[in-house]
């Protein structure tokens, strides 16, 4: 009776390591798993951060070229302006 209590108790002792050695594997890939976690939030915030200031550098680049588009539209204008005067001046 003795050597089956004392088998038992070994395999008791053997299970009881098995736990804790999962337990301890559980809480250290819990850490990595929450670690990697908290990189996926961060990076997830940087892009949002350089969509933000990609939106903002083509609002820039539009109301650009609209001005430049102005710019040229205005001599353009002020040519015909000119043309019409000499024509009317010419009559």
């Amino acid at each position: 009776k003795r050597h089956e209590q004392a088998n038992k108790g070994a395999g008791f002792n053997i299970v009881a390591q098995e736990v804790r050695k999962l337990f301890s594997e559980t809480a250290t890939a819990t850490e990595q798993i929450e670690t990697s976690l908290k990189t996926i939030t961060s990076n997830i915030q940087a892009l949002m951060e350089s969509m933000e200031q990609i939106e903002a550098a083509s609002n820039d680049q539009e109301e650009q070229v609209q001005q430049f588009s102005e710019a040229i539209e205005k001599p353009n204008e002020i040519s015909e302006q000119m043309a019409l005067y000499i024509k009317g001046l010419l009559r």
